[in-house]
C-alpha cells in the first residue's frame, strides 16, 4: 500500500492541433500557482501539487514548451520551494505516442523526471497529430513503469466548433473544416481513448440564428454551444466519465485545481449518475437520448477468462444487461459479427414464446478481437437482415456488451426473463476465445 501511494499520478492531455491543449495546461499551471487565468494573483489557493510536464510538438521548434515554461515562471513568490513546484521538459521533433512503443528519448525523459524531479503528477501533452493508444499501452503494460506511475486518465480537449456547436450560419469553409476534424482518424482515436472531455472555445461559437445582440446574444450562443456539446458527448460509446468546459474549470470562484477536480470525478463511484437512472431512463435510451449504463461504476474482472461483471437495470417495459470483460480477453471477430447479426435480426411471427416476450431493441459493444485491435458494431437498416459492420477503434480498456430488450407481452414471467438473459450471456461467452 505504501508503494502504491508513492506512485506518480499521470494525466495525458490530448487534442487536435489548435484545440487548446497548451492553453488548458497553461491555465492549470497558473491556477496551481494561485493565479486566475488572465488576471493577477488570486487570494484563493488550493493545495498545490508538484507537477512535471512532458510536452511534445511535431516540429523541431519548441513553441508549446516555451509557452508552458513561461507560465511556470509566473508562479509568484520566488522562494526555492515555489520555483521547484513546476518542471517542464520538451521532446521536440516527433510524437511521444509513437515514441511510447520504446523510443529511448521518451523513456529516458520519463525516467529522468520520475527519479530527479519526483513530481506528484506528470502531465503529458502529445502532439495534436498523435494517436494516444501507444501511451496508454506503455503506462498499463510496461512492468517497470507500472510500479512507479498511476495513470489517472486521458483528457481530450475538443474545440466545440468542431463538433457542431456553432449555428448553421457558419461559413462553408468553417463547416468543411469542422467536418474534416470530426471524420479524421486522429480525432476519433483521441476521443475514443479519453475518459474525460473538455470543451474549449465556447466563446467562439456563433450560437443560433436570430440572436438579440450584445451580451444577451453571447449568453444564448454559449448556452446553445453547451447544449450541443453535451448532446454530442452523450452520443459517444463507450460513455465518458467526465464532460467539462474549460471556462468552468478556471472560473474565478473555483478553488480546486482542474487536475484534482477531474481526478475526483473520473475516479468516483458515479453513484449520483447511477441514481439518476429512473424508471424512464431505458425508454429515453431507446428513443435515442443516451444515458450512462451502470457499467460505468464497475471495474473489469481481475483475471482474463473470468466470468464477466454484470450490471442490470429493469423497468416495467424494458430490461437491460451489461457484460464487462477483462481487457486481455480476446473475442473471435466472426463470432461477434454473427452474434449481432442474429440477435438484432427483425422479429418474425414464427418465433417461440420466449422471443415474443422479449425483443432486443438496442445493442452496443466494444470488443477486443486481436492483440492490438478493438472494434465496435455499427448497424445499417436492411429489409431482410441487419447489415453489421465492425469498425476499429482506439479504445482498449476492456471489452463490453450492453443490451436493451423490451417486454413485448403482458404475460411475460420472471422465469422467461431469466432464460432470455441466460441465452444472451451464453451466446456472448461463445464469442470469446478459449
Amino acid at each position: 500500500m505504501e508503494a502504491r501511494r508513492r506512485r506518480t499520478k499521470v494525466t495525458v492531455v490530448t487534442g487536435m492541433l489548435d484545440a487548446g491543449k497548451t492553453t488548458f495546461i497553461r491555465n492549470a499551471l497558473l491556477f496551481e500557482s494561485g493565479r486566475k487565468k488572465s488576471e493577477g494573483l488570486d487570494e484563493k489557493r488550493s493545495k498545490k501539487e508538484k507537477i512535471a510536464i512532458l510536452v511534445n510538438e511535431f516540429g523541431s521548434l519548441g513553441i508549446d514548451g516555451a509557452v508552458l515554461e513561461a507560465a511556470a515562471a509566473k508562479k509568484g513568490g520566488g522562494d526555492d520551494d515555489e520555483d521547484s513546484s513546476i518542471y517542464v521538459k520538451e521532446i521536440p521533433g516527433g510524437c511521444v505516442c509513437c515514441a511510447a512503443s520504446g523510443s529511448m528519448p521518451f523513456l529516458v525523459a520519463i525516467k529522468h523526471v520520475l527519479e530527479k524531479v519526483k513530481p506528484d503528477r506528470l502531465v503529458i501533452e502529445p502532439s495534436g497529430l498523435a494517436h494516444p493508444s501507444g501511451l496508454y499501452d506503455l503506462f498499463t503494460k510496461n512492468e517497470h513503469l507500472k510500479e512507479h506511475v498511476d495513470l489517472r486518465g486521458m483528457v481530450c480537449v475538443v474545440d466545440a466548433r468542431a463538433v457542431g456547436c456553432s449555428s448553421l450560419s457558419v461559413g462553408k469553409e468553417e463547416e468543411e473544416e469542422a467536418k474534416r476534424v470530426r471524420e479524421s482518424d486522429m480525432f476519433r482515436d483521441q476521443v475514443s481513448m479519453s475518459e474525460v472531455l473538455v470543451g474549449s472555445k465556447l466563446d467562439l461559437c456563433s450560437g443560433e440564428k436570430g440572436g438579440k445582440g450584445g451580451d444577451e446574444e453571447e449568453e444564448e450562443a454559449e448556452s446553445f454551444a453547451r447544449r450541443r456539446f453535451r448532446e454530442w458527448a452523450a452520443s459517444l460509446y463507450p460513455e465518458k466519465r467526465v464532460v467539462k468546459f474549460a471556462m468552468d474549470l478556471f472560473d474565478e470562484n473555483v478553488e480546486t485545481s482542474p487536475f484534482v477536480a477531474i481526478d475526483r470525478e473520473a475516479t468516483s463511484s458515479h453513484d449520483s449518475q447511477n441514481s439518476s437512472l429512473k424508471s424512464s431512463s431505458l425508454e429515453k435510451e431507446v428513443k435515442g437520448i443516451s444515458r450512462p449504463f451502470q457499467l460505468l461504476a464497475l471495474t473489469p474482472p481481475v483475471e482474463p477468462g473470468a466470468k464477466p461483471h454484470l450490471s442490470t437495470h429493469d423497468t416495467e417495459d424494458y430490461s437491460s444487461r451489461g457484460f464487462l470483460f477483462h481487457p486481455d480477453d480476446i473475442f473471435r471477430r466472426d463470432k461477434v459479427l454473427e452474434f449481432f447479426q442474429s440477435r438484432c435480426a427483425p422479429q418474425t411471427k414464427n418465433e417461440d414464446e420466449q422471443n415474443e416476450a422479449f425483443r432486443l431493441v438496442r445493442a452496443k459493444a466494444v470488443v477486443r478481437v486481436s492483440d492490438k485491435t478493438w472494434v465496435i458494431p455499427s448497424f445499417e437498416e436492411c429489409e431482410s437482415k441487419p447489415n453489421v459492420i465492425l469498425e476499429e477503434v482506439a479504445y482498449r480498456k476492456d471489452s463490453r456488451f450492453e443490451i436493451i430488450a423490451s417486454k413485448t407481452k403482458a404475460e411475460w414471467s420472471k422465469e422467461a426473463e431469466k432464460e432470455f438473459w441466460a441465452d444472451v450471456e451464453t451466446r456472448i461467452l461463445l464469442c470469446r476465445r478459449c
